[in-house]
């Protein structure tokens, strides 16, 4: 009889090891919870697995990869909040949503109807920018700005006014400038975006690059001195660093594939971006001389919008 009840305390034993298991398994493959969140240092990103925009995070140095969302709407554009609590990005019917990245609950929120994409933070994590773009009675596009009074939106404020239309904002370290890309249509040359400046006190802007080339997609270096940005200024789309304020350009990649959508690793050292020089839009990271680049995702789908949580 004693045999018997020890072999089935073994039994249960076993059963619950192999259930305690698969529990933490489910937990770290889908519940951003059971994950712990997201923290300093991670890379947030959006991904078409299995015909699906999801979000998801990725520890660039130990590969360890969560999903964040697990929906049916298209979820794109993430824009994750310093620190990594709050994670906002574009759902569904193109609105703004934001997402609590330890219990995965997330609001939209209250904006009146449009179409809204790339949502950006402000370092001080009380203030979100994005833009609303417009079909009616032209194609529109203009950079409003959302600040935050404890758990409450205040009333969008509207930052640039079409024409031209602004795309991609992103905010300075110091929080007083944006820079964005103004876009229009050459007939000659087909789209031109360049890179422009805005002092977010005196709404005064400075055209930054004169590349005459699709450039867009800025983003600060942590210490404010450069940005990275998206260019096919010498025919393939690359990654480049232009200075701030003086406008001195470098090529940082220069692979015949498609290389964009940059993103600084919280001390400025690196810089994440999508490649497709393995087959497949992934994320990769370089320095910031564009040296020593490494292959960060292996999803064999495509990824888009890196963010490196500061």
């Amino acid at each position: 009889m004693k045999n018997v009840h020890t072999h089935n305390r073994l039994q249960a034993a076993k059963a619950m090891a192999i259930l305690a298991c698969a529990f933490l398994a489910f937990c770290a493959l889908c519940s951003p919870a059971c994950a712990g969140g997201v923290k300093t240092g991670d890379i947030v990103f959006a991904a078409n697995a299995q015909d699906q925009w999801n979000l998801w995070v990725i520890e660039p140095e130990t590969k360890y990869l969560s999903q964040l969302t697990r929906t049916t709407q298209t979820e794109r554009f993430p824009a994750v909040r310093p620190g990594g609590k709050h994670i906002a990005y574009v759902s569904g019917r193109k609105q703004i949503r934001i997402m609590d990245s330890l219990t995965g609950e997330a609001d939209t929120v209250n904006l009146p109807l449009g179409i809204y994409a790339q949502p950006t933070w402000a370092p001080a994590g009380f203030e979100l920018a994005f833009v609303e773009y417009t079909a009616v009675p032209a194609d529109a596009a203009e950079i409003f700005s959302i600040k935050k009074e404890g758990d409450i939106f205040r009333l969008p404020e509207k930052i640039t006014k079409f024409p031209p239309m602004m795309t991609f904002p992103s905010y300075s370290p110091d929080g007083k400038l944006m820079a964005c890309a103004s876009f229009k249509r050459d007939p000659v040359l087909g789209v031109i975006e360049e890179i422009i400046v805005i002092d977010l006190k005196t709404g005064s802007q400075s055209q930054l690059t004169h590349d005459g080339a699709d450039s867009f997609f800025p983003v600060w270096s942590p210490d404010g001195s450069k940005l990275a940005y998206t260019s096919n200024l010498e025919g393939n789309f690359d990654i480049w660093a232009v200075s701030y304020p003086k406008g001195e350009k470098t090529r940082l990649t220069r692979s015949p594939s498609y290389d964009g959508e940059p993103s600084w690793s919280p001390d400025g050292s690196r810089i994440a971006f999508i490649s497709s020089r393995s087959g497949h839009r992934e994320i990769w990271t370089i320095d910031a001389g564009g040296a020593d680049s490494r292959q960060v995702t292996e999803l064999k789908s495509t990824c888009s919008h890196p963010c490196w949580v500061k």
